[in-house]
């Protein structure tokens, strides 16, 4: 599937840019070819991504944030900013919105500006936060184009191409389905976007507490009990799971349990001795390229 042409083009671009001295949060060493060989041999089942078993930096924590842009966010970025982090956004036009107008993106124009403009990855989460296992490929192709299509109409030459894609719920690599079925899904995702899963979740979305909601309305309370338990088992689960191993982790940005506990998290991750990155840091710390060139060579045709 992802024959020895393809792979020796990645690799001479990996030893080209990996002894040019480009570097990112993640140091990257002229070790990249052989970890990239490794990651995309013939017998490897997906293209190159991260899924939820691969190798990541020692120490190193990507932060990342799904179903947004929301209420929370604006809170999110200015703690971010505070400690001087870099995370990746994985972003859908039409999160929770059935039988509403419109999209989340034209209602926070600013917020994904500022995303991009902090230095912030933002990704691709589909356009409706539909489950893509089982989904035809047509339908595979219009969530990723039209979350793009509503992004580039709401930010104009302030758009990004959005390289990296993260299907909603991890679904079909959470799920118990055939391995035909994810390899289909993600040769699909693959003309558009690399994949990128995780390796710590957070247990933001598992539930709603007192107090808690998705945008800012007379129901939110952080004073609750409830409120409070769900911030300190947030904060347990990433802080027990950052075990000196790499992680990347699972947050809502839809959620204020989230931005609320998010000072308290950074504060644990560095008393730990750990860094940050995005997901562009991830990818050229594994492949030595960027997502976007990624992308390029997996669907190189000589």
């Amino acid at each position: 599937m992802y024959n020895i042409l393809r792979l020796s083009l990645i690799v001479v671009i990996a030893v080209a840019l990996s002894c040019s001295g480009k570097v990112g949060t993640v140091p990257v060493t002229r070790e990249m070819p052989a970890m990239m060989i490794e990651a995309i041999q013939e017998d490897y089942p997906f293209s190159p991504g991260y899924y939820f078993h691969d190798e990541l930096p020692e120490q190193t924590a990507f932060l990342t944030f799904d179903d947004g842009p929301g209420d929370w966010t604006s809170s999110i970025l200015d703690t971010l900013a505070r400690e001087n982090v870099k995370a990746t956004f994985f972003v859908c036009a039409r999160w929770n919105m059935k039988g509403k107008a419109g999209t989340l993106f034209q209602k926070y124009p600013d917020v994904l500006k500022r995303m991009k403009h902090e230095g912030h990855v933002i990704a691709n989460h589909t356009a409706t936060h539909r489950t893509l296992t089982w989904m035809g490929e047509d339908s595979i192709k219009f969530e990723i184009l039209f979350n793009q299509r509503m992004l580039d109409e709401a930010l104009g030459d302030d758009s990004v191409r959005m390289t990296v894609f993260r299907p909603p719920m991890g679904r079909p690599w959470f799920s118990n389905v055939p391995l035909k079925e994810k390899v289909r899904v993600v040769d699909i995702i693959s003309g558009y976007a690399v994949t990128m899963l995780w390796s710590i979740d957070s247990s933001d979305s598992w539930d709603w507490a007192e107090g808690e909601w998705y945008r800012n309305s007379s129901r939110v309370d952080s004073g609750t009990e409830s409120f409070r338990l769900k911030k300190t088992r947030i904060y347990n689960r990433v802080l027990k799971g950052a075990d000196g191993r790499g992680a990347v982790v699972l947050f809502h940005d839809t959620h204020n349990t989230t931005a609320e506990v998010l000072p308290e998290i950074i504060a644990g991750l560095k008393a730990k001795g750990y860094v940050f990155g995005t997901a562009e840091d991830l990818f050229f710390w594994k492949y030595g390229v960027s997502s976007s060139e990624l992308v390029f060579y997996m669907n190189y045709s000589p």
